[in-house]
């Protein structure tokens, strides 16, 4: 693809790529304010200019965001594209509470608390 020859008129003909650019860059800063998802899980920007990220993911199309395919991988060439929000719901990190064993006796304890079955004692 032909690029404009100066970074002014190329981020102008594509803002919404490059805030994507520097959102993402930010989001691995060690000053970033959410800093405990990217940063403090070593989470990296990989890519050296807006050129080099614009030449590997292409203009943002309308309705995208940046999504990196592997959720713990940095932001570099082969991890990242634009996706829609029903795409990167399906890649989000699992956030379930831990699983708690019962014994058959607290399952039916629980139950009855609730007035779901019958006690027999």
């Amino acid at each position: 693809m032909a690029w404009p020859e100066t970074l002014d008129g190329l981020t102008r003909e594509f803002k919404s790529t490059y805030e994507s650019f520097r959102a993402a860059r930010r989001r691995c800063r060690p000053d970033y304010r959410e800093r405990r998802y990217y940063f403090d899980r070593g989470i990296r920007f990989r890519f050296s200019s807006f050129l080099e990220f614009l030449d590997h993911v292409g203009p943002r199309p309308q309705g995208h965001t940046l999504e990196r395919i592997e959720n713990s991988g940095h932001y570099e060439k082969g991890n990242v594209r634009w996706a829609t929000p029903k795409e990167q719901a399906a890649n989000r990190r699992a956030h379930l509470p831990p699983i708690q064993y019962l014994t058959t006796e607290e399952i039916f304890a629980e139950l009855a608390r609730r007035g779901l079955v019958v006690s027999n004692s």
